[in-house]
C-alpha cells in the first residue's frame, strides 16, 4: 500500500523534538482490556477528554495512550468515519509473512517497524494507526512486551491457531445446536454432539430443579439464544422445548424427576421378585375361615382382609395381613428397592408400586380364591362383643369375596348374600370397640374423601367417598384393632419398634360450631402434633395406650419392618432390628414426607387442569376463619382449603360461591373472586 491519504484526513506534524497535542487529533488509548480509538476534546497538562461517540465522552490520563495519530478531524461524524476505515484496514492484515521473517529474532519490534515491513515504506498516520491497532488486539503472530512487540515462537503460533479452530468450531455447534432447538419438527437429539447432548442436558435439569439447579448459568445461557415463551418464564420455555422435542408431555411430573423416586425396578430386583417361593411351613391353616377383603373398586394390592364367625359362647372375628415379610427377606435386592421407595404412591394419573407388580398385585395380595400365607390378629368375643381373648398367629388364608365397600353396603342390609352374615356380626363389633375408644377420650372427625383420577386419556375424574358409611366404618376400626394390638405384643416382648403416639387435646373451652367443617377445622388445629417414637406411648386422638402401623406392608415399607418385627415376637426370635437400627428407619420415614408433598402437589395439579377444563364454574366453599386481608375456605366439593380474598367479612361457617379469575397448574396458581350472586 502507498503512503497516500485514501481516507481525507488532516495531519498534525510535531515541531522540534516535543510532542504536540491538539484538539480533534485521533488517539488510540487501553480502557477496559480493550483498545479503542477516540478523539481529543480537551487537552490540559495531566488530564484528556476523550470522545468515542456522541454520547461517550471520558477522562483519560495520557498513560492509557498507546499512540497519538497525527490524524485530525472537525467534528465526531468524521471521526466516526476515520475509525471504521481504520477499523476496517486493521482487519484485513495478515502479518504471517512479516513474521516468518522476524520469527527466530528474539528483538523487540515497535508497530513502525513491523510495519515498514509490511508495507516496503514507513506508511501513513492512518495505516500506522491500523498496525498499532491490529497489534494491540491480540494478533496471532506477534505479542506484546516492553512498549513493542515481539515474533511469537512457531509452537505459541501453533497453540493459538489450534485455540482458534476449537472456539470457532464451539461457535458452530453452538449455532447449529440453537437452529436445532428453534426447529420444532427435528426430534432427532441422536444427531446431537456429545457437547450438544450435554447442552441439552443442562436444559432438562434446569427445568426440573429450577433455582436450585448447580448448573443454572450454563442453562441460562443456553436460553439465551431460545425465544423466551410462556410469559418470559425461562425455566417454563425450557420445559416448553422438551415438550416440542418429544422429551416429555405436557402434564409431565416433575416431582418425580426433582426428588428422584424411582418409577421402575431393575431387571435383577424384577428377576429377584420373580424366584420368591413363600413357605407354608409351621403355619396355622386358616383356609376353612369366611374371609373377604373391602377396599375401593380400583384397589389391586389388597392387603387386608377380614372374616367373623358365630362361636358357642360368642364370636370369632379376625384381621388377617398379608405376610410380606415371609417374601422379602431384609437387605435383599428387593428389600433395598423397596426401602429406597418407602411407600407406594397413588397419584391422579399414575401408581408408583413400592414393591414390584408380581408381589404387590399377585403373590402378596390377598386375591379371591388364592391361597396366601398372612399375620392374622384373632379376636374372641363374648355374646355381647365384649373382647375375650386375643391371638396373632402365622397363618395360611383364602379370600373368599373381594368387596368394595359399595358391595359391602349394600349386602349390609340383606339376609340372603353368602357374606351377609360376616359382614353383619363385623358390623356389630366394630360398633363395641368403636364405643371403648370414644370412652377413653377418641376423638371422631369424619369426613368425605376426595379422590381425583385420570385415565390413559387424560379425562379427569372426581370421586367421593363417604368415610361414615358402615363398610368404612367396620375396616377402618378392625385395622386399629390390629394396630394396637401388634403394638401391644411388641410392647410386651420388648421389640424395638416404631409407635405414633399423640398426646390428649383439650376440647373443653372450644367453641362449638354449627357447621361440621368448621368444627373439625378447630379442633384440627388445636391437636397436638402427631410423634413417632422407639417409646411405646398413648394415642389419645384413637383413644388407644399403644399403637403403631403394621396392616399395609405392601405400600408402607416401615409396616413391613414392624412385620419382621412381629415375626420375631411370635416365633422367639432374636428381633430383625435393634434400637439402633430401628432409630435409622425411624429417620428414614422423613423420605414419607416427601412423598405426601408429592401427592398432595400431584392432585392439586390435576385439580387445577379440571377446573381450567370447565366452562363458567361456580366453586362452593366454606368459611373456616376470618383474617386481616383473607378468608380461609374449605371446598366440600375437592375437599382443599386455600386463603382467599373477599368482599366484607363473612363468618365462619358462612358458605359463599366463588369464581376462577387465573387458573395455571404449571405454577399450582388459583386465583378467585366472590360471587355476590349465589344463583
Amino acid at each position: 500500500m502507498s503512503g497516500s491519504n485514501p481516507l481525507g484526513f488532516t495531519r498534525i506534524h510535531p515541531s522540534g523534538n516535543e510532542r504536540t497535542v491538539h484538539n480533534g487529533e485521533l488517539v488510540i488509548f487501553r480502557h477496559r482490556g480493550d483498545v479503542q480509538i477516540g478523539v481529543l476534546q480537551a487537552v490540559s497538562p495531566k488530564k484528556f477528554k476523550v470522545a468515542t461517540s456522541v454520547n461517550r465522552v471520558m477522562d483519560i490520563s495520557r498513560d492509557p495512550i498507546v499512540l497519538y495519530t497525527d490524524i485530525r478531524v472537525r467534528d465526531l461524524s468524521e471521526m466516526l468515519e476515520v475509525r471504521r476505515g481504520i477499523e476496517e484496514l486493521a482487519g484485513s492484515f495478515d502479518l504471517e509473512e512479516v513474521w516468518e521473517v522476524l520469527k527466530d529474532d528474539p528483538a523487540v519490534f515497535t508497530p513502525e517497524d513491523i510495519g515498514e515491513l509490511y508495507w516496503g515504506e514507513p506508511g501513513s498516520p492512518e495505516q500506522r494507526a491500523a498496525m498499532q491497532l491490529h497489534l494491540s488486539r491480540r494478533c496471532l503472530y506477534f505479542s506484546e512486551r516492553d512498549n513493542g512487540f515481539m515474533s511469537r515462537t512457531s509452537e505459541q503460533v501453533r497453540d493459538i491457531t489450534d485455540k482458534q479452530a476449537r472456539q470457532l468450531a464451539a461457535e458452530t455447534e453452538r449455532e447449529d445446536f440453537d437452529r436445532w432447538l428453534s426447529d420444532d419438527a427435528r426430534k432427532d437429539r441422536e444427531t446431537l454432539t456429545n457437547r450438544q447432548k450435554r447442552w441439552f442436558s443442562h436444559l432438562r435439569q434446569y427445568v426440573i430443579h429450577g433455582d436450585e439447579y448447580a448448573g443454572i448459568e450454563q442453562a441460562r445461557n443456553l436460553m439465551k439464544g431460545m425465544a423466551t415463551f410462556s410469559g418470559g418464564d425461562p425455566q417454563r420455555s425450557a420445559f416448553d422445548v422438551m415438550i416440542r422435542k418429544g422429551v416429555w408431555d405436557e402434564d409431565e411430573h416433575l416431582d418425580l424427576l426433582r426428588y428422584e423416586i424411582p418409577t421402575d425396578f431393575k431387571d435383577e430386583v424384577l428377576e429377584y421378585a420373580a424366584s420368591l417361593q413363600p413357605s407354608v411351613e409351621g403355619r396355622e391353616d386358616l383356609t376353612g375361615l369366611p374371609i373377604l377383603s373391602i377396599d375401593d373398586a380400583s384397589t389391586q394390592d389388597i392387603d387386608d382382609a377380614l372374616s367373623a364367625e358365630r362361636t358357642s359362647d360368642g364370636y370369632r372375628i379376625g384381621v388377617h395381613i398379608t405376610d410380606v415379610a415371609d417374601l422379602v427377606p431384609r437387605n435383599s435386592v428387593l428389600d433395598l428397592a423397596a426401602r429406597e421407595r418407602m411407600s407406594s404412591l397413588y397419584l391422579p394419573d399414575r401408581h408408583v408400586p413400592m414393591l414390584p407388580s408380581t408381589l404387590s398385585q399377585d403373590h402378596c395380595a390377598l386375591l379371591e380364591g388364592e391361597s396366601r400365607c398372612a399375620i392374622s390378629f384373632l379376636f374372641s368375643l363374648s355374646a355381647d362383643f365384649e373382647l375375650v381373648e386375643t391371638r396373632i398367629a402365622p397363618s395360611v388364608i383364602v379370600n373368599r369375596a373381594r368387596l368394595s365397600y359399595e358391595e359391602a353396603n349394600r349386602m349390609l342390609g340383606t339376609v340372603e348374600q353368602p357374606c351377609a352374615e360376616i359382614l353383619q356380626i363385623l358390623n356389630q363389633a366394630v360398633d363395641s370397640f368403636y364405643q371403648r375408644r370414644i370412652d377413653q377420650g377418641a376423638v371422631d372427625l369424619e369426613r368425605s374423601v376426595v379422590s381425583i383420577k385420570v385415565d390413559d386419556r387424560k379425562r379427569i375424574r372426581i370421586k367421593h367417598r363417604d368415610t361414615s358409611t358402615r363398610s368404612e366404618h367396620i375396616v377402618s376400626e378392625l385395622m386399629i384393632l390390629a394396630n394396637r394390638t401388634a403394638a401391644a405384643c411388641l410392647n410386651d416382648h420388648g421389640i424395638p419398634a416404631i409407635y405414633r403416639t399423640q398426646a390428649e387435646t383439650d376440647l373443653t373451652d372450644l367453641e362449638q360450631s354449627d357447621h361440621d367443617a368448621v368444627w373439625r377445622f378447630k379442633v384440627l388445629r388445636r391437636m397436638k402434633p402427631l410423634e413417632l417414637s422407639l417409646k411405646s406411648s398413648p394415642h389419645a386422638t384413637l383413644g388407644v395406650d399403644t399403637y403403631c402401623q403394621i396392616t399395609s406392608p405392601i405400600r408402607r415399607y416401615a409396616d413391613l419392618v414392624l412385620q419382621r418385627q412381629l415375626r420375631a415376637a411370635l416365633s422367639s426370635a432374636p428381633p430383625v432390628y435393634d434400637a439402633d437400627d430401628m432409630m435409622d428407619e425411624l429417620s428414614a420415614l422423613e423420605r414419607s414426607r416427601i412423598l405426601n408433598k408429592i401427592q398432595a402437589r400431584r392432585e392439586w395439579y390435576w385439580l387445577l387442569k379440571h377446573l381450567e377444563q370447565q366452562k363458567d364454574i361456580h366453586i362452593r366453599a366454606i368459611v373456616l376463619e376470618t383474617r386481616e386481608r383473607n378468608v380461609l375456605v374449605e371446598f366440600p366439593e375437592y375437599d382443599s382449603r386455600m386463603a382467599v380474598k373477599v368482599g366484607g367479612s363473612p363468618s365462619p361457617g358462612e358458605e359463599i360461591v366463588l369464581s376462577p379469575v387465573a387458573i395455571d397448574p404449571w405454577s399450582g396458581t388459583l386465583r378467585l373472586r366472590q360471587i355476590a350472586d349465589h344463583s
